[in-house]
């Protein structure tokens, strides 16, 4: 098993054992299996896969990032991160609306650039939502 953490800035995401977890890096999504060689990833925005040690699948959408792997320890470290089932749908295409209406305004170079960055991250959400809706609300369900 690997000894797992995902952690952000205000939150960790995951703690705990894993069989196997895939992250997406500049070389490609990345499967790490127990007696993974000692690594450092840069992490892309993305899907992180966890199986845990019950055999359990979790799906974080994740921002950039540091991924450190040694010894069946792996940590990943990210800007954002969100659980798949917790995205408010609703929420994140009202935001990227109103996104896309203000980077047409007159704002200046490093306003629209951090607009461009949010709107990635809010297509990513989009898109991982309607991907795995049926395991978002089979998620919610459990409580």
């Amino acid at each position: 098993m690997i000894d797992l953490q995902v952690i952000s800035p205000d939150r960790i995401l995951f703690e705990g054992k894993a069989r196997q977890v895939y992250i997406p890096t500049a070389s490609g999504d990345i499967g790490v299996l127990p007696d993974f060689s000692p690594s450092i990833f840069s992490i892309l925005n993305g899907e992180v896969h966890i199986t845990d040690d019950n055999g359990k699948e979790h799906i974080v959408i994740v921002s950039e990032g540091i991924s450190n792997i040694s010894f069946n320890k792996m940590t990943v470290n990210v800007i954002t991160g969100i659980f798949v089932h917790e995205i408010d749908i609703d929420k994140v295409q009202k935001d990227k609306e109103l996104m896309e209406k203000r980077i047409l305004e007159d704002i200046s170079e490093k306003e629209s650039a951090r607009l461009k960055s949010r709107i990635v991250t809010a297509n990513l959400h989009i898109s991982s939502h309607k991907k795995y809706s049926s395991l978002r609300h089979s998620e919610s369900d459990r409580g």
